[in-house]
Parts: C-alpha cells; structure tokens; sequence
C-alpha cells in the first residue's frame, strides 16, 4: 500500500491478515498499536509509512506491546498502575497524532481530526491521573457494568465550573460534539485560540504528571494557529449555507469571540495580542508556561491592550510631567531641575526632544504606542516615570537633548 501510495479501510486490514475488524483491529488502531505505519487521514482511511526500508524484525519490534513499553523503563511512567500506564501511552499518541493532523494542510478534515484525536488524549489523561490519585474505580460510571465516566462527567467532578480549563474544554468537547461539523471552516480562526490554550494546557499537564514533555521540540512550535481571521461576511455564508445555518455561524463565532474576551486568560483561549514561541532557556520564569523538554520551553508573552498600557497624549504627559516636578520641588523651585528659561516648566519641545533623543517612536514599546492610523502616538506612565528619573537626576538632561535635536535639524536642512 505504501509502495503504490494507496490509501485503504479496517476492512481492507481485515482482508489481507484475517485479524477481524470489531474487536482486533479496532481495538489496535484505537490503542495506536500500528501508529508508527497507519496513519488516518480521514474518516477510517489510511495510508502506510515507513515500512518500505526496515526489516521484518524491525517492523516486528515496533508494534510489540513489550517494546513500546520498553522505552519507559526507568521512567515514572514504568511506575504506573497497568491500567493507568496503558492510558497514559494512549492519550500521548493521541496528542501527537492530533498536532500532526492539525499541521498537515492537505488532510481533509483537519479541524475535525483534530478536535477527535485531541478531546480523547485529554479524557485519557485525566483517567490514568485518576486512576493513580485514588484507584481505578474512580474511573468507572458503574461499578457493575464498568462503564468509565465521560470527560464531561469527570470534569465535573474534579474542577469548579470557574476553573479555565474545564472552561477550554467544554467548549472544545461542545465543537467536537456539535452536529453540523461542516460549520468548523468558518470556525477555524477563532476555535484555533482554543486549541492553542488546550494544547498547552495538556502540556503542562502531562509534564507535571509524568514528569517529562509529551513531545520533544526541535524548534517548533505545537500548533502553527493562533491568529484572528476577519468574520466570515452573512453574504457569503448565505451563498454557501443557506440563511438560517449563517445565521448559525455567525452566531457560534461571537459567542467563541466574546467569551474569550470576557474570561480574558491563557488557559481559556489565547488572547488575539499574545505571543507564543521557544526559547532556549528558563531565565524569566513568569514567561515559562510548560517546560516541553530539557532545552526549550514555552512562553507567553501578554501585549495587553495600549488603551491602557498607553493612554497618554503629548499634552497630558507635558501635564503630568509639571505636576509631579511641582509637587516634588514647588513652582519657585522649578529652577533646580529646569534649564534656565523664561518659563520654568516642562513643554511640549522638551517631550518632543525626548522621544528623538531615545528612539521611542522607531516602533511601538513599553513608552511609545503606534496606532497606525493617523499619525497617532500614545505614552505610557513609564514614560512619564522615566522623564522625571532623567531630569530629578541630571540638570543637564534637557539642555543636551536640546542641543542634540537642534543639530539634527540643521543637518537636516543642509
């Protein structure tokens, strides 16, 4: 099949080794038994890889339970109860395969794929976790029927309702459980901000569960997603969908929007304004998320909203600079601090001389905003606190940045 690049069914399976598909192969598939060779691609289709250049031994060593399990000796997963063990193993590679099919463009479904393969990993983990914290029978709806208890159920159970991930998940459990899943490609830009929380959040999870990363990064990040994609227009999902299933999507993707705007926390969805990548170390821990493996971390990295980390004009800085000065020296003291002038007080050409003198309106950062329309600039209270720094500390200050813009101004002119 891999040799011919043809993709085929469980009953094809079936066909060819005679292991019957309820119950053998199911269960197999379902376990990731066959993970390293069959890979879904769809609903129940497969393709093969990586069989045409190893050896029968080495294939044979690759879907032996005992060597799947080998790698873990002396790990604290070999420490597990069976049955949380078995999970545990599971819910891995049913998050591995949920990233892989996520990032994979060409497959067909990926929202789809994704949200199955990674509200199953989750269930799993929070079952083995279970089952080592209080015993397999904490695990289980009835105790007679051995029915295990749904993710729903458990999440329930073991988090308040006020708690962010039960919040992630539930809502991702609600877009997997939704029954016109054809609604998802409109979804993508904002369920994506929910995968990305989920995602970290069973990261930081399982490592602190299992003491070691559910994946070893090579420099890359988990899901390649988060972004903010504009609303699909009533128009054009009319066209594709009719008009009361737009009315529908439109009505889904608010509701996504306005939720994650009012929870406002990582572990919910992440913030349009947030920033996620690798870093090579753990010297700012409030930026570390989930240590993903010895070398590379997380992080999140908040760019809140300028409205308030910036919300002074040049006019009400030049007034909160002189409010201060005042307040510190008195107005017949102004002289101490200012530079001799007619006027002792802070104007709006020493700000202006300021900002050329440090660079702060190369681009936007913790002093200067650039809204990008208008030529509008905004400042933060940093700002003001370090004018009053440069100038309570050194007379010289505002003489010397008058004196650097007047030669810029005259080399600009020449």
């Amino acid at each position: 099949m891999e040799k011919i690049k043809r993709k085929f069914t469980q009953e094809d399976i079936s066909k060819y080794t005679g292991y019957p598909v309820k119950g053998s192969i199911n269960a197999k598939i379902s376990r990731n038994e066959w993970s390293a060779f069959i890979k879904p691609i769809g609903n129940k289709v497969y393709v093969s890889e990586g069989v045409l250049n190893i050896s029968l031994d080495e294939f044979a060593r690759k879907i032996s339970t005992k060597q799947r399990l080998s790698p873990y000796q002396g790990s604290k997963i070999a420490t597990f109860k069976q049955e949380a063990r078995d999970l545990i193993l599971i819910s891995k590679s049913e998050f591995l395969l949920a990233i892989e099919l996520f990032n994979r463009p060409t497959a067909p479904n990926r929202l789809d794929a994704f949200l199955t393969h990674f509200v199953s990993a989750f269930e799993k983990l929070l079952k083995s976790k279970l089952i080592e914290d209080k015993g397999i029978e904490s695990i289980w709806q009835n105790s007679l029927e051995k029915k295990t208890k749904s993710i729903r159920k458990i999440l329930h159970e073991e988090y308040k309702p006020s708690n962010p991930i039960r919040m992630n998940l539930e809502y991702i459990i609600d877009l997997r459980d939704n029954s016109t899943h054809y609604l998802l490609p409109e979804m993508g830009a904002i369920a994506s901000r929910y995968f990305q929380s989920g995602v970290l959040n069973y990261s930081k999870m399982f490592q602190n569960f299992v003491e070691e990363p559910p994946i070893k990064l090579q420099g890359i990040g988990l899901l390649s997603l988060v972004f903010e994609g504009e609303t699909p227009s009533q128009a054009s999902l009319k066209q594709n969908y009719g008009a009361s299933n737009a009315n529908e999507i439109i009505g889904m993707i608010e509701k996504f929007k306005n939720k994650a705007s009012e929870v406002n926390d990582l572990e919910f969805a992440i913030p349009v304004n947030y920033s996620i990548g690798i870093v090579n170390n753990t010297t700012d821990p409030d930026k570390t998320l989930a240590n993903l493996s010895s070398e590379k971390a997380i992080f999140i990295d908040k760019v809140r909203d300028p409205k308030k980390t910036h919300p002074f004009m040049v006019k009400d800085i030049v007034e909160q600079v002189n409010k201060r000065l005042i307040n510190k020296y008195g107005s017949e003291n102004l002289e101490e601090v200012l530079p001799t002038r007619k006027k002792h007080s802070f104007n709006s050409q020493d700000f202006i001389g300021i900002c050329q003198n440090e660079n702060w309106k190369n681009n936007s950062n913790r002093f200067h905003f650039d809204h990008g329309s208008q030529a509008r600039n905004t400042y933060s209270k940093e700002c003001i606190d370090f004018i009053i720094q440069k100038i309570t500390s050194d007379k010289r200050y505002l003489n010397l940045v008058k004196e650097k813009r007047q030669k810029r101004n005259k080399s600009n002119k020449n």
